[in-house]
C-alpha cells in the first residue's frame, strides 16, 4: 500500500464568497456585493458617478467567487458599455473606478479599530483596442482581497433592476436596500451630514435638506419603489424645525409588487420615466377613415307663418258652422255705382278750373 497523503485543505471562506458562488449558477442574472463594500461612506470629495458605480458592481460580479484570490480577472469591454455602441467614454469611467476610495472600519496591524482608508485594486489594464472582445482586466488588491474573503454579509442584487436605474443615488440606496430589506429591523438611522457620505453627494451641493430631499431622496425613491423588491420609505427626526437625523426604511414587497417591478424591468426603457411619475396619457384609439357620402341638395322652404290667433280661430270656425242665406231679389237686382263712386267722376265745376288754370 501506498504512502497516506493527507488532503490539503481549503482556505475557508465567508457566506458572501459562497453566495457569488450559488449566484454564478443564475446565468449572471445575480450580482453578490459585500456588505463591507456596500454599507460604507466616500471621502469627502468623492462622488462616484453612475457609470463608474454600475462598473464597480460589474467587476465585483465578474470576480465572483474568486474575489479573494490573488489573480487576474477578465471582462470585456462590450459587457462593461451595457448597450452603448462606441468606448468613448470608457476610459474615463475607468479612471474613475480606478481612483475610488473607500472608507471601512477595519483593523490595525496590532488588532486594533481603526478606519481604513484604501483603494481597490492593484492594477487595471485596458487593452488599447476598441472592439467589442478588448479586455479590460484587473486584479483586487490585498485589502479587497481580504474583506471579500471574509466577509459574511452581503448584498444579492438583480442585475437588470441594477443596470435600469438612471440616478447614482438610486444605485447606493438600491444596494443598501438589497443589504437591510428582509432583516428584523430593516432600516439605518443617519444624520443629515452622514447621509451625504453615505450616499457620496458633493461638497457644497443641495446644502438645505429641501433640496436633499427633493432632488436626491424624492427621485431615487420613484426609480426604486418601481423597480426593485422592496419600497423606500424617509422618515424626518427633526429636534424643533430643523432635521437632524434621516431613517430610512427598506420594506420588502408582496408578490404582486414583486411582479409588477419585475414587468416593468421587461418593458422598453422609452417612456419608464413617465410610466414611474405616472404622468403617462393614454389615447383614445382613432376609427378608421370612412367613406363621406355627398350632401343631399337643400330645399328652400318659405318660413312658416305665425298661427293665426285663438280670436280669429274662433271666428273661422263660426263662419264655417253658419249656413250661408241668398236672397233671389239680390241676385237679379242690377248693381248700380254708389254715390261715393259717382261723386268721384263728377266734371269739376268753373271755380275748380279757374285755380287749376295757369297763371
Amino acid at each position: 500500500m501506498g504512502a497516506f497523503m493527507p488532503r490539503k485543505s481549503l482556505p475557508s471562506v465567508g457566506r458572501t464568497i459562497r453566495a457569488a458562488a450559488a449566484a454564478e449558477q443564475h446565468d449572471g442574472t445575480e450580482i453578490v456585493k459585500p456588505g463591507e463594500l456596500t454599507d460604507i461612506s466616500f471621502p469627502r470629495g468623492v462622488s462616484p458617478s453612475l457609470a463608474a458605480r454600475r462598473t464597480l458592481a460589474l467587476l465585483l460580479a465578474t470576480a465572483g467567487a474568486n474575489g479573494w484570490k490573488d489573480q487576474v480577472h477578465r471582462i470585456t469591454k462590450r459587457e462593461i458599455r451595457q448597450g452603448h455602441k462606441s468606448n468613448e467614454r470608457l476610459k474615463d469611467t475607468l479612471d474613475e473606478v480606478a481612483g475610488i476610495r473607500l472608507q471601512t472600519g477595519g483593523l490595525s496591524s496590532r488588532g486594533r479599530a481603526a478606519i481604513v482608508r484604501a483603494g481597490l485594486f492593484d492594477e487595471l489594464i485596458e487593452e488599447t483596442d476598441d472592439g467589442d472582445q478588448s479586455w479590460v482586466e484587473f486584479r483586487f488588491n490585498r485589502h479587497t482581497r481580504a474583506l471579500l474573503k471574509d466577509s459574511n454579509t452581503f448584498a444579492a442584487m438583480n442585475r437588470a433592476a441594477l443596470m435600469a436605474l438612471q440616478s447614482k443615488y438610486a444605485i447606493t440606496l438600491y444596494e443598501l436596500g438589497c443589504l437591510y430589506a428582509g432583516r428584523r429591523h430593516p432600516e439605518m438611522d443617519l444624520t443629515v451630514p452622514d447621509l451625504r457620505l453615505k450616499l457620496g453627494v458633493p461638497e457644497g451641493v443641495y446644502r438645505d435638506w429641501t433640496d436633499l430631499q427633493r432632488f436626491v431622496l424624492s427621485k431615487a425613491k420613484l426609480e426604486i419603489d418601481a423597480l426593485a423588491h422592496f419600497t423606500l420609505q424617509v422618515e424626518e427626526v427633526r429636534n424643533g424645525r430643523k432635521v437632524v437625523r434621516v431613517r430610512l426604511r427598506f420594506l420588502l414587497k408582496d408578490d404582486r409588487g414583486i411582479d409588477a417591478a419585475a414587468d416593468e424591468l421587461e418593458r422598453p426603457k422609452a417612456g419608464r420615466k413617465a410610466r414611474i411619475r405616472g404622468t403617462v396619457e393614454h389615447a383614445e384609439p382613432v376609427p378608421a377613415p370612412t367613406a363621406i357620402a355627398a350632401p343631399k341638395p337643400v330645399r328652400k322652404t318659405r318660413p312658416a307663418a305665425d298661427p293665426p290667433s285663438k280670436a280669429v280661430r274662433k271666428s273661422r270656425a263660426k263662419a264655417v258652422d253658419e249656413p250661408v242665406q241668398l236672397d233671389l231679389e239680390d241676385l237679379t237686382r242690377p248693381i248700380l255705382p254708389s254715390p261715393e263712386s259717382t261723386a268721384k267722376r263728377r266734371p269739376p265745376t268753373r271755380s275748380q278750373r279757374e285755380r287749376r288754370r295757369p297763371v
